[in-house]
């Protein structure tokens, strides 16, 4: 590792600068963000954790000393514990590939550090630096295990050193799914990844693949057992939450599929910042690397090929795993498959291209093979280009979504002051205090965003819309009445009856939107606040 710090010390330095020019923004703001607002308003909670099979969250919230909401603290532990973490997986690569040093590890670590995943990921700052970890003992585990199942011979890994390691591995594995499910994914393509540099170094020369793929397997398997144990059966996690994981076997299994096929078709077509990446670019090398071990096959043999062929075509399906699991259209924040994905094809395919540049070179036939050496130069520099140019992608739709979310505060921030403002004062003229009723928000407000801002599942989305329906017109109130007290100290109680709801609905046809006069209404039993007429909001790009 010393030696790897004093060669690649550049690598550390442009993983350091990608996160901080990428998340360092988002990491020291204070503004407050959807589900932010539950643990300001209940410091110390758990917030329904342990009910999910999160255990292993709530567990690193407390070794962090993160229970109380600390947005500055929280984001520099998620930068510390990224970058490093981002650093196992580059150092991982360096190690697996032989230790060469003529490598580009700064493609993987270049598109990994900037995908725009982690800002779906990292939005929520109230959990961001234990994810961030959980990632970091992921990638510690994908690193251990690879080396002991396919570097190491049998009789060493019987050693005191590597059982440790294998046993520490599951503790990891365990509390990182206990931190996020979806990091099932993410440890299965980083090993996938180590496994294809493994192969590549070794040109396919090691006895028992098979055998040692299974056992790798067995211990992931082992590790997720105990998950499920310890989640379902000490912590009883149930729940609608739990039991709408998955749709197989709720929804048709047509619809199921349709899900996967759309998820499939938005990643090919790179549609909006939850796709953008160099994935769809990257299947051509993956097949040109096919191709290059096909014609090598003479040295690996017919198993070889097979074994290659299939680790690489499993890497890319590993985007798809969750979807492929739930059944569903997922929220992007659990596709942490794809950015390992993404980085690996595009270095793998320049490192496939330059070997095979210097293959060529080598061969008795000058005149052919210079002009093979000069087309095989131009690809290599074409992906390089576009590496570089989907890292600035990447970069521009980080920067524009947390321009949308900086802007949507502000904006909220406004509001919630005007309307806290307007509460004490109609209040007072009736000698009532808001406090003492119910609080019902009817409509919604959306903020007002400029072209460069980017509105996207969480960004760009106010607390005054959120989860307003035009058949449910005062769902917003629950967000509203969190940020309020978040932002502004007031308690307000939102426990509204849904008999409630429709007497506020049919009350506020009457009265102008805030903040004209008479946008609040105080009745016996409730507060009515009119934000927007109840109609069917403008379509919105989630997906």
């Amino acid at each position: 590792m010393t030696e790897y710090i004093k060669k690649h010390y550049r690598l550390i330095l442009l993983s350091v600068i990608a996160a901080l020019v990428c998340f360092g923004y988002q990491a020291f703001n204070t503004n407050i963000r959807i589900d932010t607002e539950e643990l300001i308003n209940h410091p110390g909670s758990t917030l329904g954790w342990l009910t999910i099979g999160r255990f292993g969250l709530v567990l690193l919230k407390r070794i962090l000393g993160l229970g109380v909401h600390k947005a500055v603290k929280s984001g520099i532990l998620m930068l510390l514990f990224f970058i490093l973490g981002g650093n196992v997986l580059t150092y991982g690569c360096y190690y697996f590939s032989g230790k060469k040093d003529e490598k580009p590890y700064w493609i993987f670590t270049l598109l990994y550090m900037t995908s725009n995943i982690w800002s779906f990921q990292f939005y929520f700052s109230m959990q961001q630096a234990e994810i961030a970890l959980a990632m970091l003992l992921v990638a510690v585990t994908g690193f251990w295990m690879c080396d002991i199942c396919f570097l190491e011979e049998y009789k060493e890994n019987r050693s005191a050193k590597n059982l440790c390691k294998t046993v520490l591995s599951v503790v990891f594995l365990v509390i990182a799914l206990g931190t996020y499910q979806a990091l099932a994914a993410y440890y299965i393509t980083v090993c996938t990844m180590f496994f294809l540099l493994i192969f590549w170094q070794v040109n396919g020369k090691r006895k028992k693949w098979g055998l040692r793929i299974v056992f790798l397997a067995v211990h992931f398997g082992v590790a997720y057992l105990i998950y499920k144990m310890i989640a379902d059966i000490w912590f009883m996690a149930a729940g609608d939450y739990m039991e709408g994981q998955s749709n197989w076997g709720i929804l048709p299994v047509a619809e199921c599929i349709k899900n996967v096929l759309r998820v499939v078709k938005n990643q090919l077509l790179t549609v909006g910042p939850r796709n953008f990446s160099f994935y769809v670019i990257g299947i051509l090398p993956a097949f040109f690397a096919i191709w290059a071990v096909w014609n090598k096959k003479a040295e690996i043999g017919r198993t070889g090929f097979g074994i290659f062929t299939a680790g690489m075509l499993f890497m890319l399906i590993t985007p798809f795993l969750m979807t492929i699991y739930a059944g569903a259209m997922l929220v992007t924040r659990t596709q942490l498959a794809l950015p390992v994905a993404a980085a690996f094809l595009a270095m793998f395919g320049v490192m496939t291209l330059k070997e095979r540049q210097a293959s060529v070179a080598q061969s008795e036939k000058a005149e052919q093979d210079r002009k093979v050496r000069h087309k095989l130069q131009m690809i290599s520099n074409a992906v390089v280009l576009l590496v570089i140019v989907t890292a600035g992608g990447q970069i521009c739709y980080n920067f524009r979504m947390h321009n949308a979310d900086q802007v949507r505060y502000e904006q909220d921030a406004l509001l919630a002051d005007q309307i806290a403002d307007a509460l004490k004062r109609e209040s007072s003229k009736v000698d009532a205090d808001p406090v003492d009723k119910k609080v019902i928000f009817i409509g919604y407000r959306e903020p007002q965003l400029n072209g460069w801002n980017r509105r996207t599942e969480m960004y760009g989305w106010s607390f005054f819309e959120w989860d307003y329906t035009k058949e449910h017109p005062a769902g917003a109130t629950h967000r509203i009445t969190g940020f309020l007290e978040a932002h502004n100290g007031v308690h307000l109680d939102d426990g509204y009856s849904l008999d409630m709801e429709n007497k506020a609905a049919a009350l506020s046809e009457d009265m102008p939107v805030f903040p004209a006069d008479g946008a609040i209404r105080m009745e016996d039993d409730m507060v009515i606040v009119k934000l927007s007429e109840i109609t069917e909001r403008p379509a919105v790009d989630w997906w």
